[in-house]
């Protein structure tokens, strides 16, 4: 009724460690120590999260040829010989100690000698440092060094190429993660492969209850709507509760007529067919109450007693409304948010009104 948020919030969290749990007894326990699954998490950690920086770096690069994969990431490094000679190094394995020179020194505003040329060629040739050492010594990230070297081999490449021939990038990016110094961090993304995969569960057991949605979004927010709810899907939810917790089948039209008033005259109709029970009745009486409530005592209470029948009857209504900012976010090296905007503002009305009409309203304001 008031839109209060944090007790769903934390029946969210309660539901989600219940499946942990499960999860945790039914496979062991990752977390261990002396786990054999241990490994294999942060292995899968890794090459997921490797897989999303690639993809925000293949479509800065995707576009550009050669030489400009090279111009764009030595704008990106240091400025330093070392960072420089390193992006170089790393995208033109095959280039000479006079071509370094030149692309260190393209207006030879600095005379560079050749031994300094050479010793700068020699001593950060790529198989002397690891891909993390030289995207360190770049201030780069490694994928994104190892990325550039690719696409320079291989221009044109579909991200589908690139994720293949990356697996084992993905694991060297991550070498930092494995060290047994590294515990704390482990743990903490060993708990985010945990939780994806009781929210997996989670809404596995909604889907039998009626939720119309293909995945949930692995947060305690999901419980207040976070999801990436679809008005079509979110109309179809309601309807399940107006049906007593049927969910019938959705369908945009009932009957089609071709060809009227002639020989070949062909009407196709609707072949309806039952409901399917999800919700059980009185689960589904429930959170009629419980909307009908938000209308007229809550956040929807505009909606109440404006509608009636053609007999002149009320209509009566119920819904639940969700309001949010779009919002622009900047985040320190720690996680902390150090800036934050609204860009965006959108409100959305899920709905049913008297006993045969239910949908969804939204509105979406650009602007701050």
């Amino acid at each position: 009724r008031n839109s209060v948020n944090l007790v769903f919030v934390r029946l969210m969290r309660d539901i989600a460690s219940y499946h942990v749990t499960r999860i945790v007894a039914e496979k062991g326990d990752p977390r261990a120590a002396d786990s054999p699954l241990r490994q294999a998490y942060l292995s899968r950690f890794a090459d997921r999260e490797g897989r999303e920086f690639l993809l925000g770096f293949y479509s800065r690069y995707r576009d550009l040829d050669r030489d400009q994969i090279l111009a764009t990431l030595a704008r990106r490094a240091r400025s330093s010989a070392a960072a420089q000679s390193v992006v170089f190094r790393s995208l033109r394995p095959e280039a000479g100690v006079a071509e370094l020179a030149d692309f260190l020194d393209p207006k030879r505003r600095r005379a560079r000698n050749e031994a300094e040329s050479r010793d700068l060629y020699d001593t950060y040739a790529q198989e002397r440092f690891s891909l993390n050492d030289r995207g360190y010594i770049a201030s780069v990230h490694p994928l994104e060094l190892w990325l550039a070297a690719y696409l320079s081999k291989a221009p044109g490449s579909t991200f589908g190429d690139i994720v293949e021939s990356g697996g084992q990038a993905r694991q060297d990016a991550y070498a930092w993660l494995f060290r047994p110094k590294m515990r704390k961090a482990q743990d903490l993304r060993i708990r985010i492969l945990l939780e994806e995969e009781a929210f997996e569960r989670i809404a596995a057991s909604w889907q039998r209850l009626g939720y119309p949605f293909e995945r949930l979004v692995p947060s305690y927010a999901t419980s207040i709507g976070s999801s990436g709810d679809r008005p079509a899907a979110l109309a179809e939810l309601m309807g399940v509760i107006v049906n007593d917790g049927l969910r019938l089948p959705t369908s945009r039209f009932e009957r089609l007529r071709f060809a009227e008033d002639t020989p070949f005259e062909t009407v196709m109709k609707l072949n309806a067919t039952g409901g399917e029970r999800v919700l059980r009745s009185e689960v589904a009486e429930t959170l009629r109450a419980a909307l009908v409530d938000t209308v007229e005592r809550g956040t929807g209470r505009r909606a109440s007693g404006v509608f009636q029948s053609r007999e002149g009857k009320p209509l009566i209504a119920g819904g639940k409304t969700g309001t949010g900012d779009h919002r622009y976010e900047r985040f320190g090296r720690n996680g902390e948010v150090i800036g934050s905007r609204v860009v965006n503002r959108t409100a959305t009305f899920v709905f049913f009104l008297g006993e045969r009409h239910f949908g969804v309203i939204s509105a979406h304001v650009a602007g701050p």
